[in-house]
Parts: C-alpha cells; structure tokens; sequence
C-alpha cells in the first residue's frame, strides 16, 4: 500500500483523468507499477517523466534527493517488466529492454543531474 501521501495522488490522478492538483499542479506524472523485489506483489506510484520521443519517457530514480534509490527502482531492477498509466491513456506492461542505467559519474547516459535537483540534456563540447 503506498505512503498516505501517494494514495492521495493516485486517486486524484485517477479520478480526474491523470490531472491532480496542489503541489503537482501542471506536473507531468505517470503511475507506475511494479513488481515487489521481494513480494512478488504490483505496487503503483506517482512519478514525474520527463518525454523522449515516440512512446518512450525518462523517469529520474530521485527520491527527492534522497541517499538510496526509491522502493521502485528496486523493484524495477528485480523484475523490469513495468505498467504505467500518463493522463487518460493506460499501455499494456511491457518487458524492459535493459537494466535501468544510473545517470552519474562517468555514466554514458543523456540526462545528468544538475544542481537544484533539475536534470538537463548533456552537451557535446570541443
């Protein structure tokens, strides 16, 4: 069962057709299910994505600048076959391609973290 805090997101979210309020207000959000690492068990929560093109969404593992990834990164590094649900539009789960890449150090990936806790596209330089 999510914290009271998601619950109540989870249910704006879907009684008013992926629309919330109050701190998300105009925030781009999506459900996210996963599978339990260790229950086997579907566990949904609100996520901010960012858009990549096509079908595809960027989905920052955060926590809120936290030290430890969210229950649901860990669940999706168990078990990467995900059901999500952005606005009015639910998608059938689908198996994940690869791991889900981790976004510092030397990481090769496209997003990095900045500080303020706002991620920005890496720039080709020289």
């Amino acid at each position: 069962m999510p914290n009271p805090f998601n619950q109540q997101v989870i249910e704006e979210f879907r009684a008013h057709h992926g629309k919330v309020g109050g701190y998300f207000e105009g925030a781009r959000l999506l459900l996210l299910t996963t599978t339990g690492a260790r229950t086997g068990t579907p566990h949904t929560t609100p996520v901010g994505y960012y858009p990549d093109g096509g079908d595809r969404v960027i989905v920052i593992a955060s926590a809120g600048g936290a030290h430890r990834h969210p229950d649901w990164y860990r669940n999706l590094v168990a078990h990467p076959r995900v059901g999500s649900r952005a606005a009015s539009s639910p998608t059938t789960p689908r198996p994940s391609s690869s791991r889900a890449p981790s976004a510092t150090g030397s990481s090769p990936a496209r997003w990095r973290p900045t500080k303020g806790g706002r991620s920005t596209r890496r720039r080709r330089t020289g």
